[in-house]
């Protein structure tokens, strides 16, 4: 549904190149959801710019929805929708009126507007607020209305630029289930910064670090491939030296501590008995012992500052 070769762009300024994408290449089936990550000036929006046709690629190429985003810009406009971070809505006039400019611009013949307006209006719970001016609507609201105007068409492929910025966790949920329900008869890419709402989504992870693809994985094959040593919390009745622990056990590679509580990084789980055993018998009073296996978050940031990116 979404396939690009050696996508790059390139601008051009008074202090040189910038290369923005370089040679990213995509195949995203139908009905997946999939999630584009990275840090401030990665390479995000420039990419979602060139499928969506606003940005011409300086090199390379793509297919989206069946056609080419290079000679046959206007049919893929027809087959895609996108809902940016800012929605473009008018605030002074209504729901009714800001969809309906917009179905106009999808040339939906007017007979059935008002249907599919309506419809869409109360599918996403906005029908008591149709005619009210969109400038009153809260966040989410706007937010569920700029997908509605994404959608009115019927498109193939729905691209969401930063979906969940501003919203509260009610709205963020909500927004969740509105996205898993859209993706039954569609292929969804979400644009984020927001790794904890979209990992409870996506079927993939793709990331991109200076204009790179660095990393193009489902969530179980990141968290094994990309596996980061365990941390492992502990609080004792009295002080400790837990610095000792960095020397004389092997399995310890690193240690964070502060009198009688510390963070300690293993190599496995499975050496947290053997660590408590060695500590009382240095003659630890342990007080408390809380394991922590790296999150996505984690694994994310890890990888951008390996990589040289800047969040």
């Amino acid at each position: 549904m979404i396939i690009t070769k050696q996508l790059s762009k390139t601008f051009t300024t008074k202090e040189g190149d910038i290369h923005a994408v370089k040679k990213l290449d995509l195949d995203i089936k139908s009905g997946q959801i999939v999630g584009l990550f990275g840090p401030n000036g990665a390479g995000k929006t420039t990419s979602v710019r060139m499928l969506s046709t606003i940005f011409k690629p300086t090199f390379g190429g793509g297919i989206v929805g069946g056609y080419d985003i290079l000679e046959e810009p206007m049919k893929v406009r027809s087959v895609i929708g996108v809902a940016p971070e800012i929605p473009g809505l008018y605030p002074r006039l209504s729901a009714r009126r800001n969809l309906k400019f917009y179905a106009d611009l999808y040339k939906i013949p007017k007979y059935t507007q008002d249907n599919i307006i309506y419809k869409l209006m109360k599918e996403f719970d906005l029908d008591e607020s149709i005619d009210r001016a969109v400038g009153g609507y809260s966040k989410g609201m706007r937010q569920k209305l700029s997908i509605i105007k994404s959608i009115m068409h019927e498109p193939q492929v729905l691209i969401l630029d930063e979906p969940w910025a501003g919203l509260s966790p009610d709205a963020s949920r909500d927004l969740r289930a509105i996205i898993r329900r859209l993706s039954q008869d569609r292929t969804i890419l979400i644009s984020t910064h927001n790794l904890a709402q979209a990992e409870m989504l996506v079927d993939r992870f793709i990331i991109i670090s200076n204009g790179e693809k660095i990393v193009d994985n489902t969530k179980a094959e990141m968290t094994r491939k990309y596996e980061l040593n365990p941390k492992v919390s502990i609080t004792t009745m009295k002080p400790f030296e837990f610095q000792k622990l960095d020397n004389s056990l092997d399995y310890v590679k690193q240690v964070e501590a502060d009198k009688n509580k510390a963070e300690i990084e293993i190599n496995t789980v499975d050496h947290i008995p053997d660590l408590i055993e060695h500590m009382v018998k240095e003659g630890a009073r342990i007080r408390t012992v809380k394991e922590s296996i790296p999150s996505l978050e984690e694994i994310y940031i890890h990888l951008i500052e390996e990589n040289g990116g800047n969040n």
